[in-house]
């Protein structure tokens, strides 16, 4: 699985990337918004972690510039430290498909991944 993951620190080992790329997937971080020439735009991840809290943007505007810019199918993993449900929804509602409350437990990160890729690409070969 390919990984884009947008997260407040990338300088900083989270653990994630290493640990998914332990695994055996390709993961790519940064630590911002994205251009609009930006891979992730033309589909080139099988998932996006998102990070609410990012250093020059919020995470939901984020969120919600991905999927208008036409990041429409590519699974959206947000996570926070805010466990307040008033903030799941309004990850939710900005377009995201699912939501982890930091710390993260790294197995059950890796396996909400494969599930939101799962179920991608079902609807993709259900659509065809």
């Amino acid at each position: 699985m390919h990984v884009l993951i947008i997260e407040d620190k990338p300088d900083t080992d989270s653990g994630l990337p290493v640990f998914l790329e332990s695994k055996g997937h390709v993961v790519d971080s940064v630590g911002c918004g994205i251009s609009s020439r930006h891979p992730a735009l033309a589909g080139q991840y099988d998932a996006i972690v998102l990070d609410v809290k990012l250093p020059q943007t919020d995470g939901l505007k984020l969120c919600r510039q991905l999927r208008q810019a036409g990041c429409k199918s590519t699974p959206i993993l947000m996570i926070s430290v805010r466990n307040s449900l008033d903030e799941k929804i309004a990850c939710l509602e900005a377009g995201a498909d699912d939501y982890l409350v930091q710390p993260v437990v790294p197995s059950e990160f890796e396996s909400r991944l494969r599930v939101l890729f799962r179920l991608n690409s079902r609807s993709r070969v259900s659509a065809h």
